[in-house]
């Protein structure tokens, strides 16, 4: 028996990203900064992950006490055109994210 249809479940979730962006404006835009960064170098490769984002946001003591805040960002960039899922996954390297697997992205074309 399927409770809740697909198109429910987008709604829950574009509600949910939409209430953690509001909540941290400030962690966004600077968020939104680092991924672009990453993005535009070179340096990183043609794909990169929120792993990678976050190493270089905390190592310039970005602080977000919701995590998830980085999801809405991601999102809106792709929304935008600016970057791209590549349809790649690996394990996250983060401790916290006990070795789920995430996204690889690029920059758009």
């Amino acid at each position: 028996m399927n409770l809740f249809t697909q198109a429910e479940g987008e709604r829950e979730r574009d509600a949910a990203i939409k209430r953690v962006a509001q909540a941290n404006p400030e962690a966004k835009t600077i968020l939104r900064g680092v991924v672009l960064e990453v993005a535009n170098n070179p340096a990183s490769g043609d794909l990169f992950t929120t792993d990678q984002v976050w190493e270089i946001a905390e190592a310039r003591g970005v602080e977000c006490s919701e995590r998830r805040v980085l999801g809405a960002v991601m999102r809106s960039l792709a929304m935008t055109g600016e970057i791209e899922r590549t349809g790649v996954w690996v394990k996250s390297k983060r401790p916290e994210c006990h070795a789920r697997e995430i996204a690889c992205w690029r920059k758009a074309p």
